[in-house]
């Protein structure tokens, strides 16, 4: 956890560097708590790496950085009706 803490700014970086998949994404945002950086800014960088991805959504939750140990029944419904609305 710590290693993933420190890394996170870097793998960041990473991700900024390139242009996004052009493909839909649902990004489930903690809190940030526990993530080494303050919430608004943790969010609004995802937020921001979306607005580049069409047919793209962000869900905040009200939860620790790891939201799949405290979120799944809602990760899970959501994630359902985000795919659903995608041919197969």
């Amino acid at each position: 956890m710590i290693d993933e803490i420190e890394a996170v700014k870097a793998d960041a970086a990473k991700v900024g560097a390139g242009r996004p998949p052009q493909v839909p994404m649902l990004f489930f945002t903690s809190t940030g708590e526990g993530a080494g950086i303050d919430t608004e800014p943790w969010r609004k960088y995802q937020k921001d790496f979306l607005s580049d991805v069409p047919n793209s959504r962000q869900i905040l939750l009200d939860s620790w950085y790891y939201v799949h140990d405290y979120k799944s029944a809602k990760i899970a419904r959501k994630s359902r009706g985000f795919i659903d609305r995608w041919p197969s």
